[in-house]
């Protein structure tokens, strides 16, 4: 199982992924939708449902630095 949150105004997109995204198959499908997403201008990262669920403090910061990162970035390139 996996869940998509985004972020909007950070044009950020967070997955939290179950064991499936480990397999030859969920990588490749991992692949092309970030991919997909990159080509939308959109940055993704992920985690899976254990980290969440025993390093949530990391996993929060982690996410904390990506969003200021990608609002900084857009902040430079809009002027």
């Amino acid at each position: 199982m996996w869940w998509i949150f985004y972020a909007p105004a950070a044009g950020l997109v967070i997955e939290v992924d179950g064991s499936q995204h480990a397999t030859e198959v969920g990588v490749a499908a991992d692949a092309r939708r970030t991919a997909d997403l990159g080509a939308l201008r959109l940055r993704v990262i992920r985690f899976d449902n254990l980290q969440v669920l025993k390093e949530t403090a990391a996993v929060m910061e982690e996410i904390h630095r990506a969003v200021e990162r990608r609002l900084l970035e857009g902040a430079k390139a809009q002027g």
